[in-house]
């Protein structure tokens, strides 16, 4: 979500993004399958950028950033293995995690 910094856009209104990592790609398999596009890929500073109309009317915007993303985890965070325990277990779990932080 962005701020409309005084635009002619109306409140209420929605804009929708999709990100991709090969805009050219991306676009290609799109047209493959018959999408129409509204507009060519444009440069437009933070990204490459196009667009489609969904059924329904809504345009959607389709870019590829210039910004590098932030890297891929490497490991599930911890909290993905205690839900995946008994509640008695993750109960347990929590009490013996937090008598370890209590102590130095």
């Amino acid at each position: 979500m962005h701020p409309t910094d005084g635009d002619d856009s109306m409140s209420g209104e929605h804009n929708i993004s999709f990100f991709t990592d090969d805009i050219d790609a991306t676009s290609a398999e799109l047209k493959s399958r018959g999408v129409k596009f509204d507009d060519e890929i444009a440069d437009h500073g933070y990204g490459f950028v196009t667009h489609v109309t969904m059924p329904g009317g809504v345009r959607v915007q389709i870019y590829q950033p210039k910004y590098a993303k932030r890297a891929k985890m490497s490991a599930a965070p911890k909290t993905a293995e205690v839900t995946r325990r008994s509640p008695k277990a993750q109960r347990a779990a929590k009490a013996k995690a937090k008598g370890k932080r209590g102590r130095k």
